[in-house]
């Protein structure tokens, strides 16, 4: 019986049909693997979307709690960035007796508990201030600064506790505090936190009181956001119609893309520039609507 081997064309053949098959197989390995990122990356798009929204959603519906009427809730800085302000403790307590540096612009303030205030964060008090910077007559009027806070001390003058107040953006050198500035007696110093955020370029900022600007979310498109006044409707800022600095609902527009670029998405949709997108869109009413917007 002769016995027949394989041939140098079977082999060649058997490693072209190889060639190919191997081929087929890695092309649907890429594709499967490109759609897999793809999908990642919208879902993480996605998230981030919902994430941020939801963020921005408690700071409107937080604004302004713990302050009363007349405190500054929504700080407007654009159509791209907002500061929402609020008392997260609730705490108030009452101002007794004050020193004033004027080389470190610092203001110290008897206070019943530092306890109740963060380090980091602001305070809302009223001061009797002069008409005019540096008048040192007898005319006085009544004026709210918000400060923050440097550090807090227990046990400080007279068996008090108290506040190290940053006074840099108010007073400086030329203040003279005990002719230019008095504090009423049971003055109220109101704990006042804030919460920013920022968008610039595709990156979203967050800074939390007098805390170092964060990185919060990235991939950010867009951060559109109006504010509703009673008479003059949706705006990108404050209206001075009465009632001026008035708001009752913020609507808020977010979208968020992918990091990369989908190639194949760019050639069959230039205008999409390869990236798949997420937007959302709510309306938020503001519990306070009686607060000083700025």
């Amino acid at each position: 019986m002769i016995r027949r081997g394989i041939s140098l064309v079977e082999i060649l053949i058997s490693l072209v049909i190889l060639g190919v098959v191997v081929g087929f197989a890695m092309v649907e390995f890429q594709y499967q693997s490109r759609n897999w990122q793809t999908e990642s990356e919208r879902a993480a798009a996605s998230m981030m979307a919902k994430g941020t929204l939801d963020a921005l959603t408690l700071g409107v519906r937080s604004t302004g709690g713990g302050l009363p009427d007349s405190s500054a809730g929504i700080m407007v800085r654009g159509p791209n960035e907002v500061t929402f302000v609020m008392n997260k403790t609730g705490w108030v307590d009452t101002a007794f007796v004050y020193t004033y540096d004027p080389t470190t612009a610092s203001l110290g303030i008897s206070i019943d508990s530092a306890a109740k205030f963060e380090n980091l964060g602001y305070v809302r008090l009223g001061l009797n201030a002069p008409a005019g910077k540096g008048n040192h007559g007898p005319a006085l009027f009544p004026k709210t600064f918000v400060l923050g806070i440097k550090h807090r001390f227990s046990g400080g003058t007279c068996t008090r506790d108290s506040l190290e107040l940053d006074a840099t953006p108010f007073l400086d050198s030329s203040w003279n505090l005990a002719g230019d500035i008095q504090v009423p007696a049971g003055q109220l110093v109101y704990g006042y936190d804030s919460i920013t955020y920022r968008k610039s370029q595709d990156t979203l900022y967050v800074r939390q009181d007098l805390d170092s600007e964060m990185v919060y979310a990235l991939g950010v498109d867009t951060l559109h956001i109006q504010y509703h006044h009673p008479v003059a409707g949706w705006l990108d800022s404050l209206s001075d119609s009465a009632p001026a600095k008035s708001v009752d609902k913020v609507q808020i527009r977010l979208v968020t893309r992918t990091l990369t670029v989908d190639n194949k998405l760019l050639a069959q949709n230039p205008t999409s520039r390869g990236y798949h997108f997420c937007a959302l869109e709510t309306d938020v009413s503001v519990r306070n609507t009686n607060l000083v917007n700025r």
